[in-house]
């Protein structure tokens, strides 16, 4: 998953600038921090995107043909139904990237 932009701002552009400073000073923590480095910052919301779901769907449906046999699904012993090498391997995409190959 690709990283999100982090968006910072000074809080002393905000017109709720005196009421934060009020709100952080009655507090012991904050009794001498320094008005002027107070910052607000948050992170761009991001939607994972999935590409070629029929085809990872394809590979899924393949491999479970494939290892139709087994009983139990790898890895179920260590509390997981499936490492991700396997589950990367079923779906037909690459562990580390996760995306379609």
């Amino acid at each position: 998953m690709p990283r999100r932009r982090r968006i910072e701002i000074k809080a002393s552009e905000l017109a709720c600038f005196d009421t934060l400073v009020e709100a952080l000073r009655s507090r012991s923590e904050f009794a001498d921090f320094d008005p002027a480095s107070l910052s607000v910052w948050a992170y761009e919301s991001h939607e994972q995107e999935l590409k070629n779901v029929n085809k990872v769907i394809r590979h899924l449906d393949r491999w479970l043909y494939i290892h139709e046999d087994k009983n139990e699904l790898p890895a179920f012993d260590s509390g997981r139904l499936m490492n991700k090498k396997d589950l990367a391997a079923a779906l037909g995409i690459t562990a580390r990237r996760s995306t379609v190959g």
